[in-house]
């Protein structure tokens, strides 16, 4: 494989999730997402329409 090129290969998805040291399951599930997706069970969907927007996504999500 080749390292994806910004200018041919968007980001189209980033996710994560958070789980405190010690616990059995996460506390939070987030997903973000260019355009929009399917409902995911369990995880919190945020839709941008860009790109930029998506990836300036900061603390708070």
């Amino acid at each position: 494989g080749v390292f994806p090129e910004a200018e041919q290969d968007p980001v189209i998805q980033v996710a994560g999730v958070v789980q405190r040291q010690g616990e059995r399951e996460p506390f939070l599930r987030t997903v973000l997402t260019l355009g929009s997706c399917a409902p995911i069970l369990g995880c919190r969907v945020l839709s941008f329409q860009r790109e930029e927007e998506l990836l300036q996504v900061r603390g708070g999500v």
